[in-house]
């Protein structure tokens, strides 16, 4: 199925075309919705948010004005706030609590970080370290990572791309070797990891790397993510977030159905479970 979503952006009118797309929004009388929707527009992007049905706030107002990173392990958040610190939190309703990981500003200069089976892994000042995200304790693993712009972990490896677009595969020690041609991905804006497939975001198109022929090849078509600022991966899902606000669902086939709308100004997103949390304005929020 062909689907054609609509998309308005000020005094520009778009068209986009997603393939293999499960149907959600009738595109009859396109003569009478269009105007309706250049009337409504501004109201709509003061109130999309909040109107949404089922989004919860966690925590207090503005807890989170300072968070630039944010990832889950074992249904906690781990987040870095701007000044080097770093958290865990637990929510619980529409509470949440949390705790320090180290003293304030340990990990200032962290540019990269991921988790996996209680640990931290992170890229500080060119180096990379991990974190007991129990006790705290940490050890340097190896140098070398000043030009990573990108990193996932997948099959007990981590997984990372330079600026140049180089691809490295890394044990859980910190030892790297070059995987495939240099200079294949160059300009990633996202690396995620789903099943056996690394998943990477760059210039309006999606690509996907198989390890066992050490190849990238489009996922989807070519310029089907344009428009996309953001990219999650949990296990058997990706979760693609536009510019229009519209967050979609994905499969391995690149079969996408909406996830929901009015996410318009998130700076971060995460999926826990199957719950999806956004923060907005510094305050986070459980979507659904």
């Amino acid at each position: 199925m062909v689907l054609i979503r609509i998309m308005l952006d000020k005094k520009k009118l778009y068209f986009r075309v997603l393939f293999n797309a499960q149907p959600y929004l009738p595109c009859m009388r396109t003569n009478l919705l269009i105007p309706a929707l250049l009337l409504i527009m501004p109201l709509l992007e003061k109130t999309q948010l909040f109107a949404q049905s089922g989004w919860h706030q966690m925590g207090k107002t503005g807890e989170w004005s300072n968070t630039v990173m944010l990832r889950n392990m074992n249904g906690v958040f781990y987040s870095l706030e701007s000044d080097g610190t770093m958290y865990a939190t637990t929510v619980n309703g529409s509470s949440s609590t949390f705790q320090r990981i180290n003293n304030p500003g340990t990990y200032a200069g962290t540019t990269l970080f991921a988790v996996k089976d209680g640990l931290i892994y992170y890229v500080q000042d060119g180096t990379m370290y991990t974190t007991d995200s129990r006790g705290g304790s940490w050890r340097e693993l190896s140098k070398g990572w000043y030009n990573t712009s990108a990193m996932a972990i997948m099959g007990g490896y981590i997984w990372s791309l330079e600026r140049d677009g180089s691809l490295y595969r890394s044990d859980m020690n910190g030892n790297y070797e070059l995987i495939g041609v240099r200079d294949a991905m160059p300009d990633v804006e996202f690396l995620v990891a789903m099943g056996s497939k690394l998943y990477a975001l760059q210039n309006g198109s999606m690509y996907t790397f198989n390890p066992a022929d050490e190849t990238w090849k489009f996922f989807g078509q070519k310029d089907d993510f344009w428009d996309a600022n953001y990219l999650l991966a949990t296990r058997t899902s990706l979760w693609v977030l536009f510019d229009t606000g519209e967050l979609y669902r994905m499969d391995g086939t690149a079969k996408g159905t909406l996830a929901g709308s009015g996410y318009s100004g998130i700076t971060l997103l995460d999926v826990m479970g199957d719950a999806v949390y956004a923060v907005k304005n510094g305050t986070l929020y459980r979507t659904k």
